[in-house]
């Protein structure tokens, strides 16, 4: 009977401990908070699809890359148990940083008394017993009001200073995982080969997304442009925007709308020689953003 009652408690105590561990998990910036995808199509894509659904699809896969390692070093570290733990605090590792050899990876989480803010650092070095560096920090708030749960920053100069590599610059990420899904970031960075200047923020519901996007060095034809691009859950989609600085045609405002398959259906700029092709009634979206 003694070993029974002893049996319930530690078995109430491990669940316990299983239950604060996913809180602090939760707290965590996840793939399934940094990844998003534009609607594919049912059938094939169109043998020539308009050049903003083609953009909007590349813009949303760049920031999903420009966030990959963040979203490895999380993997990482919560396969494996906590290695400390407090009342309100956790630390992850040590363990092996696979991606960079002969490098090492630590996590520390923390949070207040009453649960609602969550802190967290993850931290590199070279040696498994440290010295630790702290390449990306942030903040989680289990109910933000009308702001955005999740906040961090990511310094990839730092990181390459300890792991080696070409990626420099940094990044600054907001999240939210309720209602609408929704990533926001502002980018300043060299990372895989591509330097980039853009902010970014994509949101996601049952109805469809909307990117909301800028960008200083977007193609070499281009230079800079920010739009708008809102698209239904099938795919179809609209973009309102400008361009600045268009090799060929200068500085102009532009609509496109697409069907689901990707195949423009209206396209309107106001370059020195205008081109208007389709009809904007056809567009899914009728007015602009």
């Amino acid at each position: 009977m003694v070993a029974l009652l002893l049996a319930g408690c530690f078995g109430d105590f491990s669940n316990e401990i299983f239950n604060e561990d996913a809180k602090f998990y939760s707290a965590l910036p996840s793939p399934e908070s940094f990844r998003f995808e534009y609607p594919q199509p049912q059938g094939d894509l169109s043998d020539d699809p308009a050049t903003f659904y083609t953009i909007t699809s590349q813009t949303m896969t760049t920031t999903n890359n420009f966030l990959a390692v963040l979203v490895t070093a999380t993997g990482i570290v919560v396969a494996v148990p906590p290695s400390e733990r407090g009342e309100d605090y956790r630390v992850w590792g040590p363990g092996a940083w696979d991606e960079f050899p002969g490098s090492y990876l630590r996590l520390e989480m923390s949070r207040t008394t009453d649960g609602s803010l969550y802190n967290f650092g993850y931290q590199a070095s070279s040696t498994s017993g440290g010295p630790w560096s702290e390449f990306a920090s942030g903040t989680w708030h289990l109910d933000p009001g009308s702001g955005t749960q999740g906040y961090l920053v990511f310094d990839y100069d730092l990181l390459s200073e300890v792991v080696g590599g070409e990626n420099s610059g940094a990044l600054t990420i907001l999240w939210d995982a309720r209602e609408e899904h929704i990533l926001e970031v502002d980018a300043d960075a060299q990372v895989g080969g591509q330097q980039r200047s853009f902010v970014s923020r994509i949101e996601e519901h049952e109805q469809g997304g909307r990117l909301d996007f800028e960008d200083d060095q977007f193609e070499r034809a281009l230079q800079t442009a920010s739009f708008v691009t809102r698209w239904d859950s099938t795919g179809a989609g609209r973009a309102d925007g400008s361009v600045y600085g268009h090799e060929e045609k200068g500085d102009f405002d532009f609509v496109q709308c697409w069907q689901a398959d990707g195949a423009s259906l209206y396209y309107l700029d106001d370059s020195e020689v205008p081109v208007e092709s389709g009809a904007e009634e056809d567009c899914i979206f009728s007015d602009e953003p």
